[in-house]
């Protein structure tokens, strides 16, 4: 998906989000008006669970995946989404003052 497909769409992506369905056209234009894009390199760690957050990510393009570390220190894969299915993560940290979930 190119970028500029993948920003002109922003409204209509957010909208695929159960947590915005219900907003009118409008409310979503103005929601992806506040966002901030950003990019992360290969590898970038983008939340760590544990910290606080005061974040949703929405991922619009390429892969994200979701890892965990075992009680001796080694990390395993429990998920990889990528951006047709519009995954989002961090949005508890919207809800309340709790550090990112251990899920």
């Amino acid at each position: 998906m190119s970028q500029s497909a993948t920003l002109g769409d922003l409204p209509q992506r957010l909208r695929s989000l159960p947590f915005f369905a219900s907003l009118a056209d409008g409310e979503l234009a103005a929601l992806a008006e506040l966002t901030t894009r950003r990019r992360a390199a290969a590898g970038e760690t983008l939340v760590t669970e544990g910290e606080s957050g005061d974040e949703m990510l929405v991922l619009l393009q390429g892969q994200v995946r979701v890892s965990r570390h075992t009680l001796d220190d080694e990390q395993y894969t429990v998920a990889v989404h990528d951006d047709d299915s519009t995954p989002c993560f961090g949005e508890q940290a919207l809800l309340d003052t709790a550090r990112r979930s251990e899920e």
